[in-house]
């Protein structure tokens, strides 16, 4: 497979940094075989950097000014590469700026690279959600944010989206999840009726005391979990759709127009349904193995139907 585009949609404050640099700290050592590895040595520096400052107990500032990166790592599964994924990072207060007429403005190109994403993830802190859940103006104005955002975004329906939950120490137990997933439900109905991969997945980078402000002091235990269960989740729609799509050329059902071009161009004119087979399996195994990362962790939904609830909660 090719390299995925992924957009985490995330006002100010949300976490999209801190979640950048601990998903490249955690990812480097790995879990169950996977490694995330930066393609660039330069910005690997920078990422290194960045954990180094929250590991030093300072929370790191912002991504600054009009800045729009792009990393790019590299995923390995046991040693053997198996994709790669362009990860931007932007200023969150974007989020809320106008798009101008002028076709160089930053936000514009924000808007346009979110044409272009293969996947969404969009992070809402943990207590947004339990406050919107008590009808608190500021979270429920945030939550408005996000949905005139993804409305916005005409190809969202198409593509895999994560519902990330940041700050996920703030989830105690079973009822604030059970609350938060409720306001996910209700502000993002349309998403949860019709859309073909979803997930929700509750991340954290430990039990912090007081308050993540940027600049502000770390207080509390650094302790990374299910960073990478987002990231993975749209490798696993694309290794399934592939899979799919393999075993359709072998059956001789190609249900879309394009593959028949896509597999000459992979294959040659003459297809190998032995081939087909073969690679269908091999990117089975694949989706197989990521999904074996979700099962206690995240909830799964397709077309309105949850399809996996690790969480409990309905």
């Amino acid at each position: 497979m090719g390299k995925l585009n992924m957009t985490m949609i995330g006002m100010s404050g949300c976490g999209k940094t801190c979640y950048l640099y601990g998903t490249y700290a955690d990812m480097l050592d790995g879990i169950s075989g996977f490694n995330f590895f930066p393609s660039d040595y330069d910005q690997g520096l920078d990422l290194q950097n960045g954990w180094d400052s929250i590991l030093e107990g300072v929370w790191p500032m912002g991504t600054a000014g009009g800045a729009v990166i792009e990393y790019q790592f590299d995923i390995s599964l046991d040693g053997e590469d198996i994709g790669q994924f362009c990860w931007l990072d932007y200023r969150g207060g974007l989020l809320n700026d106008r798009i101008a007429a002028d076709s160089d403005d930053d936000v514009k190109k924000f808007h346009n690279r979110c044409s272009e994403t293969d996947s969404f993830l969009v992070a809402i802190p943990a207590d947004t959600l339990l406050k919107a859940k008590e009808n608190d103006r500021k979270a429920n104005s945030m939550l408005m944010r996000y949905q005139t955002l993804l409305h916005h975004f005409k190809n969202i329906n198409d593509l895999p989206v994560s519902f990330v939950i940041t700050k996920g120490d703030l989830v105690t137990d079973k009822d604030d999840m059970q609350k938060c997933i409720s306001v996910l439900k209700t502000k993002f109905n349309p998403l949860f009726a019709s859309h073909k991969s979803l997930m929700i997945c509750k991340v954290s980078l430990g039990k912090f005391l007081g308050e993540m402000v940027q600049g502000g002091s770390v207080e509390g235990a650094i302790q990374p979990r299910h960073l990478h269960l987002p990231i993975l989740f749209a490798f696993w729609c694309e290794f399934a759709r592939e899979a799919q799509a393999f075993r359709d050329i072998a059956s001789g059902r190609e249900k879309l127009g394009f593959i028949r071009g896509w597999f000459d161009d992979w294959f040659g004119a003459g297809v190998d349904p032995k081939l087909c087979r073969e690679k269908a399996e091999e990117k089975q195994q694949l989706a197989d193995t990521i999904w074996s990362e979700f099962v206690r962790n995240v909830d799964i939904y397709r077309k309105g139907k949850c399809i996996l609830n690790a969480s409990g909660c309905q």
